[in-house]
């Protein structure tokens, strides 16, 4: 490698010797012209360079017409975050009407019920714990006046923080600039330094899930609440004394398996009285086996009533927790076997100022919409329908049955109202007239 070296330096030192100024060891060679001619060497050098200089310019026009990309983008990057910024009026500046509305723009409908079923399946399990309580049902029951100091009113608040918490958690988790202007900075809540935001989204939450506590209500009487308020009408458990089943268990066991037990007829319309019931479209024609008043006992499931009822107030389906749907159903049951039905007939106004717990008029809907459901669950079903009309036919023709009639699944109908209310099952007719507190934590997990 040295000896490479040495003759490569012996190659290149007159040329050196001559760039220098030092005496030239051997004279150049002329051409034809007079001119020195390159040696080979000088002239690869400059060849090189020329090539080398000839890139590099082709690469400053490269690096200018990039630098002008680089600098426009960035201009035009810090001119939209100057505007944004100029437009995006602090918090603190806000009216309460401009908090409200960038609220209800950051906090939607979506959001609300997609954290609706894991928060209230939670507490429902937390609720559940408290054996002397065993009330979870009137969690999203509250009175209409949220100001009042009520047990129900305690239990709704819950859910709504917790759904407020978890909208909170998974707004920190999104970078801050791509975070709505409102919730920046918005981790979770701190339940000591409730801000102007989390009231503006406390009213959000609340008013978002009026609607399907309104539905549950209708599906707790229809389902429910009718059979013990009307005296036509009566539910009993088919198998009071069966044992309470595990929690993995009792959906669709005979724990919470009940008959219902009512008068129907085509239109869902029944006589008062003396007076025959008003005349409607759906009424079969005289002569008619469907004509008339139809005594019918329908199969039911507290479990299934329970879930009906938790769907409706998260508005769909969601995969609650045996135990939480368990806990209902067992309120459900309770409430069939006991003789106390004063609830019933409790004045509204009274239930919502009532502090305690197991304040079950809540559930009910108001007195003056009940005329609807009424007639929707006195409404005679297809399968019904069909049964009756079997009933009626001539013994061997087609259609025709042999012997006591019944049906399974869906429904059945009964020859007599008071046989299947002084039947064996339980239950009865309609009597006469700062730092995150532990529970919001698992509330919003």
């Amino acid at each position: 490698m040295r000896n490479v070296s040495a003759q490569v330096f012996l190659l290149v030192r007159p040329e050196l010797n001559r760039l220098l100024g030092a005496p030239s060891e051997a004279a150049a060679t002329p051409d034809s012209s007079g001119a020195v001619a390159d040696t080979p060497l000088v002239a690869a050098l400059k060849s090189g360079m020329r090539d080398h200089v000839r890139a590099f310019e082709q690469q400053l026009d490269s690096l200018e017409s990039l630098e002008k990309k680089v600098v426009d983008g960035v201009v035009e990057a810090i001119n939209r975050s100057f505007k944004k910024h100029l437009e995006e009026k602090p918090v603190s500046r806000m009216t309460d009407e401009e908090v409200r509305k960038a609220v209800l723009d950051a906090v939607t409908t979506a959001a609300i019920r997609s954290n609706h079923g894991p928060v209230l399946n939670n507490v429902m399990k937390m609720l559940s714990q408290d054996k002397d309580d065993g009330d979870t049902l009137t969690t999203s029951f509250p009175p209409v006046a949220q100001m009042l100091d009520t047990v129900a009113n305690d239990r709704f608040k819950m859910v709504v923080l917790g759904i407020i918490e978890r909208m909170w958690n998974a707004s920190g988790t999104i970078p801050i600039e791509k975070q709505k202007h409102i919730l920046k900075g918005k981790t979770g809540l701190v339940i000591k330094t409730i801000d102007r935001v989390d009231v503006a989204a406390e009213k959000q939450v609340r008013s978002s899930l009026t609607d399907p506590r309104c539905k549950a209500c209708k599906i707790f009487y229809r389902l429910f609440a009718y059979y013990l308020i009307h005296a036509w009408a009566s539910m009993n458990l088919k198998y009071p004394d069966e044992d309470d089943p595990a929690v993995g268990e009792a959906a669709g066991s005979n724990f919470f398996s009940a008959t219902q037990s009512l008068r129907a007829t085509c239109s869902g319309l029944l006589p008062v009285g003396d007076t025959p019931a008003p005349k409607h479209k759906l009424n079969a024609p005289p002569g008619s086996p469907l004509a008339g008043v139809h005594d019918v006992t329908r199969n039911a499931c507290l479990y299934d009533i329970v879930l009906q009822m938790l769907y409706a107030i998260v508005g769909g389906k969601f995969d609650f927790d045996p135990a939480a749907v368990c806990s209902g159903a067992k309120t459900l049951r309770t409430l069939l076997l006991s003789p106390d039905r004063s609830w019933i007939e409790k004045p509204m106004k009274d239930a919502e100022e009532e502090k305690g717990p197991c304040v079950w008029t809540l559930m009910l809907p108001r007195s003056d919409g009940r005329a609807d459901l009424d007639t929707a669950v006195q409404m005679l079903k297809p399968a019904e329908q069909r049964e009756i009309k079997a009933r009626s036919a001539p013994v061997g023709s087609a259609g025709g049955t042999l012997g006591e009639w019944s049906v399974g699944g869906e429904a059945s109908a009964s020859g007599s109202m008071a046989e299947a209310a002084a039947g064996a099952g339980g239950g009865s007719g309609a009597v006469e007239p700062t730092d995150v507190p532990a529970w919001l934590r698992a509330a919003s997990r």
